[in-house]
């Protein structure tokens, strides 16, 4: 067959899945009295005299989402004693802004019913529509509040054609979304491929045969094209919740490292410098509240900041052992090693936080570094990994104790605290050892901070009768300059490890300091 042929074949095929898909969306009718109830609960949430009562009504029109309030309130999770009976009494009982969001949500299962999803299937959409729906309500929140729910709404509703197209192409269309980093462009570019049209062209659809307002047809249709939107949709807060909500991934199993970069930029230059962590993990931990809700205490499997970190991984040069990250910090300036082949269940359980200094333990440390290299990664900021190593604290514990020693460590180690940024991570790696990560600090401001902390070190003193016990530390870091490369976060350490037995050698109470120049984005292939 010639390729003219198979272009011709192709196109025919798509054509016929279009057909397909447009018959889908004209045999839906239960959708517009779902989707009717959740647009009266979002005109509840801005009047401000709404009352339970209200909410009862609206529920009570609606019988399936009366039964699955009742359901809930009655579940072992609400802890009720007698049963209840009343959907005004149910809607006191879980609180007006929960019950909005499962009467803005329920509308989602309307459509999966619609569309004969099973239950696993609904739930991989759903999972995803919800967490869109949170970002973007979190986003709104920061600056008009009056506007969450319907920012809300928008997330929600951004993506609710992809399962209509997936109906009609199972397996082939599922192996494309959860394919390891497509950026949301080149899914509408294969969707076109496969279908004739995207989910942005077939949610238009959608959201005019349910008549929705004006303004969430234009959410729904542009969500990804942030020009258009800024022509459409003139509040600004709504338009933006929207499109940071796109930029999520369409099933929560990866996420494109582009739309994660793009993500970022766009909370830098629109939301104030939020940082892209905190965004994530304030979505992260209210979708699992509201996950929690509508499973009755679960918790999901998802998580947005892992997912992220996992894509970073993938395109690095080589991937990073995480769980083996907090390796040797050099010979004898004590050794701090994971063994390899650890894995994060077995060291489930673990403290994250070492008890004397109220510095990360190790196991904490492993946690914690994943999002901060990550992140480094995705912005291309400078990283700095340090080791720090107290000189001579063997001998201070020969010859005045434990207890003398701890208190050294204890008070150099609050000293050192106080000088690092807020966001830089502080963990012991054994008696006298310990790491500090940072990000986003220039070549000057590093070399400032390691001159502090040996100051703060030195400082510290303990009186022992008519002697105060004193001492010193040794520091290596490695600096690298802004790459996209994701770091290895166990070579880093090995590194710096090496840098402060030289330090140490030379005398103590000085840093040795490595800089690394910025490396190109490996190519694909490679």
């Amino acid at each position: 067959m010639s390729s003219r042929a198979r272009t011709v074949k192709a196109e025919n095929v798509a054509e016929r899945r279009r057909r397909d898909v447009m018959t889908k969306i004209e045999s839906l009718s239960y959708l517009p009295t779902t989707v009717a109830v959740a647009l009266k609960f979002v005109e509840l949430g801005k009047a401000p005299d709404a009352e339970p009562a209200d909410y009862a009504r609206v529920i009570s029109a609606d019988a399936s989402l009366a039964s699955k309030i009742l359901a809930l309130a009655n579940s072992c999770w609400a802890g009720v004693r007698n049963r209840v009976t009343s959907v005004r009494t149910a809607v006191n009982l879980l609180g007006l802004g929960q019950v909005r969001t499962l009467a803005i949500s329920y509308c989602m299962a309307g459509l999966h019913n619609e569309l004969e999803l099973t239950p696993a299937e609904s739930e991989l959409f759903w999972e995803a529509a919800l967490s869109k729906a949170i970002a973007a309500r979190s986003y709104a929140s920061r600056f008009d509040s009056r506007l969450a729910d319907e920012a809300f709404l928008t997330g929600l509703f951004q993506d609710f054609a992809v399962p209509a197209l997936y109906s009609v192409l199972r397996k082939s269309y599922l192996q494309v979304l959860q394919r390891p980093n497509t950026p949301a462009a080149t899914l509408r570019d294969i969707e076109r491929q496969l279908f004739g049209t995207d989910h942005t062209e077939v949610g238009r659809m959608l959201a005019q045969k349910l008549q929705l307002p004006d303004v969430l047809v234009d959410a729904i249709a542009l969500h990804h094209d942030y020009e258009g939107l800024t022509e459409l949709i003139t509040n600004r807060t709504l338009r933006d919740a929207g499109y940071a909500a796109s930029l999520l991934p369409h099933a929560l199993t990866t996420w494109s490292i582009a739309d994660g970069v793009a993500l970022d930029r766009f909370l830098q230059e629109h939301a104030s410098g939020l940082q892209l962590a905190t965004f994530l993990q304030e979505v992260q931990e209210e979708f699992a509240r509201v996950f929690a809700f509508f499973h009755e205490g679960g918790r999901p499997n998802a998580n947005l900041p892992h997912l992220l970190v996992e894509v970073a991984r993938e395109i690095a040069d080589s991937t990073t052992s995480l769980v083996g990250a907090v390796s040797t910090l050099g010979g004898q300036a004590g050794p701090c090693a994971v063994p390899a082949g650890a894995s994060l269940p077995s060291l489930a359980g673990q403290p994250t936080h070492d008890p004397l200094t109220g510095a990360l333990s190790r196991h904490g440390l492993i946690n914690e570094a994943q999002c901060l290299l990550a992140r480094a990664a995705l912005r291309q900021a400078p990283l700095a990994a340090c080791c720090l190593h107290f000189d001579r604290i063997n001998t201070i514990t020969d010859r005045y104790g434990h207890v003398v020693a701890n208190q050294l460590v204890q008070s150099a180690i609050r000293g050192v605290r106080e000088l690092l940024p807020q966001a830089a991570l502080l963990a012991r790696a054994d008696d006298d050892g310990f790491v500090i990560l940072l990000s986003d600090c220039s070549r000057s401001q590093l070399s400032q901070l390691l001159d502090s902390i040996l100051a703060a070190v030195a400082a510290q003193g303990c009186a022992t009768g008519s002697q105060t016990a004193q001492t010193t530390g040794s520091l290596g870091a490695v600096y690298v300059e802004g790459t996209d490369i994701l770091q290895q976060l166990e070579e880093l350490l090995r590194t710096a490890g090496a840098l402060v037995l030289r330090a140490k050698h030379a005398g103590g109470n000085r840093s040795e300091v490595e800089i690394r120049s910025a490396q190109p984005l490996p190519t694909a292939g490679k």
